[in-house]
């Protein structure tokens, strides 16, 4: 357990998501434990890692809703309109993904995760037929969240749940393919205990973007107001409403670190003072994550993800040019 301290940055409130700084962010035992504008006390001084930069802002992280990861060497044949019929098990990568090994579906989820990480998903919910090497997926890319098996969906048959400390799990109910906390409507939304929170493409205006595929998975296409949402709605929703799926009591900032740290000093998303920001400015071009915690863990340092790197790309490469449509 190392202790963290984030100093001289610019801190995104969770009220009316202004930047206000400088000041600290003090990370501990994997936990937010101080936040505060100014220097930091002295106390806090003598933390295992020190991260500071100008015109760095830290923000919260974003939680991927559900997407099915498998597809992402895929995405080339897939369109927003494909991501319901897919989810169903009723689209033609739906049956490549079905028919992926495990080793197929475990790289295909870890190279989707090494891009959602830098475009600063801390979680992610995971829609999948294969859940345990995409849980595992999950694990090894330094993130956390949610697996939701589609063997209901997909009548292929029943699926004891395995979770771990990092990794809930559930069953998806389609509609008219039994009944469970986590279902799939007919119109494309997906519901928590009853709660429409999710919406597949097309989508409505009153609930969470979900990308379904990974062709929509980047949180700055919601931002640029794609789905009919405002930029601060879509932010606010990323960042607290969707992660209270996994973690019942989750507030930003006030329990596990999910942090991410954008440099704003030059372009893409360059400010010319960060107390501009708003989460708007995110939304034309992807910022330049520049240091991700996930529940502590540092997945992103300089812009390089820590847990996957140019070999086991390399081999992901090797397994995954071996799919084919039959």
């Amino acid at each position: 357990m190392v202790s963290i301290l984030l100093a001289d940055v610019y801190i995104v409130g969770v009220e009316d998501w202004r930047a206000r700084g400088p000041g600290y962010v003090y990370v501990a035992d994997n936990s937010v434990k101080r936040v505060g504008l100014g220097e930091p006390p002295e106390d806090l001084q003598y933390a295992d890692l020190f991260i500071a930069g100008e015109a760095r802002i830290v923000m919260p992280g974003l939680l991927l809703p559900p997407v099915m990861l498998e597809a992402y060497p895929l995405r080339g044949l897939l369109r927003p309109e494909d991501a319901l019929p897919l989810i169903r098990g009723d689209h033609k990568v739906s049956r490549i993904v079905a028919r992926m090994s495990w080793d197929e579906a475990y790289y295909a989820a870890l190279m989707m995760l090494y891009e959602a990480s830098l475009n600063g998903y801390t979680a992610v919910i995971a829609l999948t037929p294969s859940p345990d090497p995409v849980k595992k997926a999950i694990e090894d890319a330094g993130l956390y969240g949610m697996v939701i098996s589609l063997s209901e969906c997909w009548n292929t048959g029943e699926w004891e749940a395995r979770g771990s400390s990092r990794v809930k799990v559930d069953v998806l109910a389609c509609e008219g393919k039994g009944e469970g906390r986590v279902s799939l409507g007919g119109d494309g939304a997906i519901s928590y205990n009853g709660r429409k929170m999710f919406k597949l493409p097309p989508w409505r205006r009153e609930i969470i973007p979900a990308p379904g595929i990974p062709n929509l998975a980047s949180p700055w296409l919601h931002l640029a107001g794609a789905t009919g949402l405002e930029a601060e709605e879509v932010f606010g929703q990323l960042t607290i409403e969707a992660y209270r799926i996994i973690e019942e009591d989750y507030e930003p900032y006030k329990s596990d670190a999910n942090i991410i740290v954008v440099d704003v000093s030059e372009p893409p998303s360059w400010l010319p003072s960060p107390e501009a920001f708003t989460p708007r400015h995110l939304a034309p071009t992807r910022p330049r994550i520049e240091t991700l915690l996930s529940q502590g863990r540092i997945v992103v340092d300089h812009e390089h993800h820590m847990y996957i790197g140019r070999e086991l790309a390399r081999k992901a490469s090797q397994i995954l040019q071996q799919l084919k449509e039959h």
